[in-house]
Formats: C-alpha cells, structure tokens, sequence
C-alpha cells in the first residue's frame, strides 16, 4: 500500500494503471479520486521497492482543448518514453472535479512544464495562468511552437510573457526528448 501525504492510499497494482500500453502517470481510483505522486514522496515509495525511479519526475503538459488529440496520440506518448510521468488535464478529470484545484496541485508538483503553443492554445487563458505559476515555481519551461509566426507571438504580446526561453519546434522535438531523459536519468540518481 503507497500513501501520498495521508490523502488517499493506493495499491501498487492500483498505481501501475496500464490504458493502451502507455504508462500512465495518474492512477484512478474508487469514487473516482485521484491519487497524483508528489516529488517529496518519492523516496519513500522507491524505498518500498513500489515504483520506479523515474516516475518521480514530472511533466506538466500544458494545451489548449482544441490540441487534445495531438497531445494524447504523439506527444504524451513520446515524454512518457523518457521515464517521466506526464500530467494532462484531458482524462484526469471527471465532471464534478474542481478543474482550478486539480490544475494547481498538479503545477505545485511538476518538475517541468511543457507548452504546446498553437493557433488554438494562444487563445486559451489557462495556458498562461499555468505558464505563470511555473515561472513564479522557477521549474524549467520548455515552449513548443506548433504552427504560429514569431510575428503573432510579438504581436499579441506574448513573446513579452514567454521572455528569452528557446523556442522548440516540434520537428525537432526528438532533441527534447533525449535531453528529457537525461534530466530524469538524473533525477533517478539522486
């Protein structure tokens, strides 16, 4: 039995959730609760010999609704393969969730945050409330740029709010992916 700040108490077989194949870093739960692994409660899990290492590393993945389906079917898929658990908004919650309190809890325990921006995400509030929380955090942001100009992001404003992050292009988000690794590699010795 793992137990996560007192909140709730998970079987291994409960934490180890398996849907399509892909690893799942959010476990549900009876009553529809959810049981998130915190940072500060890694050592104690690992100890136990209940999880892996690398599941303590977490990547926040910030979108707008409209880039679910990329975000499920490619991107998700691929930061999981570094090791890391990956938390998106789209099926950790249910109706009836507070979606602010859920979103909060879960950027107060990423290790990272990554920004899918596109046409429809630099429309969306949340993206820049969670970006916001993660630079007051000063955990590492990585922006992905799918498919808008440099031109709109200066235009908007929003160049302003993302300051002097590098850029990445999702054509090369292979790059990301081999440097995610490493940083949960290193996280894994500490």
């Amino acid at each position: 039995m793992l137990s996560y700040g007192g909140a709730c108490s998970i079987t291994t077989t409960e934490f180890r959730v398996r849907s399509e194949g892909i690893r799942r870093g959010i476990c549900k739960i009876a009553l529809g609760a959810a049981c998130r692994l915190r940072p500060d409660g890694c050592d104690q899990a690992r100890s136990a010999g209940k999880m892996t290492n690398k599941s303590c590393f977490r990547v926040f993945l910030s979108h707008g609704s409209g880039d679910t389906y990329i975000v499920e079917k490619t991107l998700r898929p691929l930061v999981e393969t570094s090791g890391a658990s990956v938390f998106v908004d789209s099926g950790a919650l249910v109706y009836g969730d507070d979606f602010r309190q859920t979103i909060i809890a879960e950027l107060e325990q990423c290790h990272e945050i990554l920004v899918l921006i596109t046409p429809t995400s630099i429309t969306r509030p949340w993206i820049f409330a969670e970006l916001g929380a993660s630079l007051i955090r000063k955990v590492r942001v990585v922006i992905v740029n799918y498919g808008v100009l440099e031109s709109t992001l200066h235009e908007k404003g929003i160049l302003s709010i993302l300051g002097t992050k590098l850029f990445l292009d999702i054509n090369k988000f292979d790059s990301y992916i081999e440097q995610l690794t490493q940083r949960v590699n290193a996280k894994d010795n500490d």
